[in-house]
């Protein structure tokens, strides 16, 4: 929500400056995806530690260390 705040300032702002403005609309929209890539991660996470937790899978990723990701939930 901020970064459409954000987007929306520099828009009015930059009316006529169009390539700086393109060049930030696309910067905010990659940090957009990364931001939403890293919160799918993390569930993504969650739900294996679950699943693992609940003995219905094996812990077969080594690279998932569920009891840190609890601690950070």
């Amino acid at each position: 929500m901020l970064q459409l705040i954000i987007l929306m300032f520099i828009v009015a702002s930059l009316k006529r400056n169009e390539a700086i403005m393109k060049t930030l609309i696309l910067a905010l929209a990659v940090l957009l995806v990364g931001c939403s890539d890293y919160e799918e991660g993390q569930k993504a996470e969650m739900h294996y530690c679950s699943m693992v937790e609940n003995g219905y899978w094996g812990a077969y990723n080594p690279d998932i260390k569920c009891e840190e990701v609890v601690k950070n939930d």
